[in-house]
């Protein structure tokens, strides 16, 4: 049964109704009008909240070349990697935790140096990619790359107290706590840095 032969059977009850029946009608006219206008209002309603949505989504898109594309991912993907590496060598010369040390002293001299020279090869090889990259990069994650390689920097300097001739403090073998956190913060920094290059990527719509 649709809405028109419902409407007539509600006018033949209304009209055997008399002049009683002709106010119940114009009640129902009443209430059928404005219950129509107030959906017509929210229907309205949920579509301008519905494009308005859509419209900051796409505002916050950035539209670029697959060409662009493909060449900003290669370029973060190959920072990611060299400051992986530089993340994992500052963490082993300087353990953020507790960290076993060999009772051979002659061994644990040359675990030590390896892990410094690995260090210090790793921010030569994320400073140079880093520079490498300098001009396609936005200054923002520059920036906190940079910050990155001055941390580790900082780090491999405290490690090397222990073999500057000038330094008579009978415990430089013994690093202080600012450094064990220091490496800490590095591995953060780096994780943090990551997710809002991850995000910056999510935002680039291509174009074909």
């Amino acid at each position: 049964m649709n809405f028109d032969t419902i409407w007539k059977i509600a006018l033949a009850v209304v009209g055997a109704a008399g002049g009683y029946g002709a106010l119940v009608l114009l009640g129902i006219k009443f209430s059928a009008s404005l219950i129509a206008d107030r959906l017509e209002k929210k229907y309205e309603l949920k579509l301008s909240k519905e494009l308005e949505k859509y419209k900051s989504k796409l505002e916050n898109k950035t539209y670029i070349t697959k060409t662009r594309f493909d060449t900003e991912f290669n370029i973060y993907r190959e920072l990611s990697q060299s400051f992986f590496e530089l993340d994992l060598w500052i963490n082993t010369l300087i353990p953020p935790g507790l960290n076993n040390r060999l009772a051979d002293s002659c061994k644990q001299n040359e675990v030590d140096n390896r892990n410094y020279q690995n260090s210090v090869d790793a921010i030569l090889k994320a400073q140079n990619t880093l520079y490498q990259n300098y001009p396609f990069i936005s200054e923002q994650f520059t920036d906190q790359y940079k910050e990155l390689i001055s941390l580790a920097r900082t780090q491999t300097y405290e490690f090397e107290q222990r073999w500057n001739v000038l330094n008579f403090d009978p415990q430089k073998d013994k690093l202080d706590k600012e450094a064990y956190k220091r490496s800490q913060e590095i591995h953060k920094k780096l994780i943090d840095l990551n997710t809002s290059i991850r995000d910056y990527l999510d935002s680039l719509e291509v174009i074909e």
